[in-house]
């Protein structure tokens, strides 16, 4: 089997392999790769070891002196593998083993990069709890929060922030997490960061605003909350656009039309001399766009519908985002009653040894009767 092992996952690359008989433990930290290559199959058997739970796997492993820092070719160590797939039990095994929470892979992320980006908040809140790094930046200077809030997961963007992460905190192009909040439409991490006091406004190296970026993937439900609270509207990047230029140039006019809504000036040039209209992306050459808009305003009403549907949009997300919490709670019930169960099958398999001990001494004592 091992030897199977060896040549279908060559990174292993084990140099020995000591035999194994009933529940004995591979020391080297060849075996903290297997095992890790194991997590990663989510608990695929390989070895009678190996079907038993992650948290078993995990705590022999570390009770045997194995290498809990071992690497793999992109720099993962067993606890990173165990929280990018969610893997609580194994985590708080390997935790409490002395595993280093803040090992970054090749690419600087860590095990709390991980699991921010993959949205498991179990994991994230435990290796919060066990004091994780959660400024820690990886090769692009993005921390746990900016994964957390690019991908939308609302729970751990949550976590993190209530936990005093930097809201400011910004990536090597500037992006602040509200920001790539934005700029994926996540409505509902937008919110809960701006009511944890994110910068509405802060801009990025080119001085786009959350507000820029929103208009320009055309993301309006999102403008409508930074408008809400407060976000300045007509603020100008270095080119002198305003977020009105940059819906214009991309052709989303449900944005144009919300925007001119909220009494934005229709006319500002930018270093070009351009208007929103002069960079406004026709639909096709033949069609007539003379986009009156631009001069009577009261043709938001041609758009009342689009925004209305928008809105109702708006009001499922936040729907989305309660539900989302309900889903997090019963995931931690069931979590734990994991982990109980992986810590009484620990359990069993010390009483189990415990018993072949016992056994193995009262066979000695009889040959010794003998």
């Amino acid at each position: 089997m091992f030897r199977w092992l060896t040549r279908a996952h060559s990174w292993l690359t084990p140099t020995t392999w000591p035999s194994v008989s009933h529940s004995a433990i591979l020391y080297s930290s060849s075996f903290a790769r297997l095992c890790l290559w194991s997590l990663r199959q989510d608990g695929l058997p390989c070895t009678p070891l190996l079907r038993w739970s992650h948290a078993a796997v995990a705590e022999l492993l570390a009770a045997k002196g194995a290498d809990l820092g071992a690497k793999d070719d992109r720099g993962c160590t067993p606890l990173y593998v165990a929280s990018q797939n969610g893997h609580v039990a194994v985590v708080e095994s390997l935790v409490a083993k002395g595993a280093d929470l803040n090992a970054k892979r090749i690419n600087g992320w860590t095990p709390l990069h991980s699991a921010s980006f993959d949205g498991h908040a179990a994991v994230a809140e435990l290796l919060a709890a066990k004091g994780a790094d959660l400024g820690a930046k990886d090769d692009r200077d993005w921390i746990p929060l900016h994964l957390a809030s690019q991908e939308g997961h609302f729970a751990v963007a949550e976590l993190l922030a209530t936990k005093g992460t930097d809201l400011e905190a910004k990536t090597n192009e500037g992006c602040t997490p509200l920001y790539v909040a934005s700029q994926n439409g996540h409505v509902a991490v937008v919110e809960s960061l701006v009511a944890k006091g994110a910068d509405l406004n802060a801009k990025r190296i080119n001085d786009n605003t959350p507000a820029h970026i929103a208009a320009y993937n055309g993301q309006m439900t999102v403008l409508e909350v930074l408008s809400r609270k407060g976000a300045r509207l007509e603020e100008t990047n270095k080119g002198g656009d305003t977020p009105l230029h940059d819906a214009a140039r991309e052709g989303h006019l449900h944005v144009v039309f919300l925007l001119l809504s909220l009494k934005v000036s229709p006319q500002p040039k930018n270093r070009r001399g351009e208007t929103p209209q002069d960079v406004l992306k026709r639909p096709s050459a033949t069609t007539n766009c003379d986009m009156e808009i631009f001069r009577d305003i009261s043709k938001t009403q041609i758009m009342e519908k689009w925004i209305e549907s928008e809105r109702e949009i708006s009001n499922l997300t936040r729907e989305m985002r309660t539900q989302q919490k309900s889903y997090e709670k019963d995931k931690k019930d069931i979590q734990e009653k994991m982990r109980e169960k992986d810590a009484k099958a620990v359990e069993m398999k010390k009483e189990i040894a415990s018993l072949k001990d016992a056994v193995a001494k009262k066979k000695e004592d009889l040959e010794t009767l003998k």
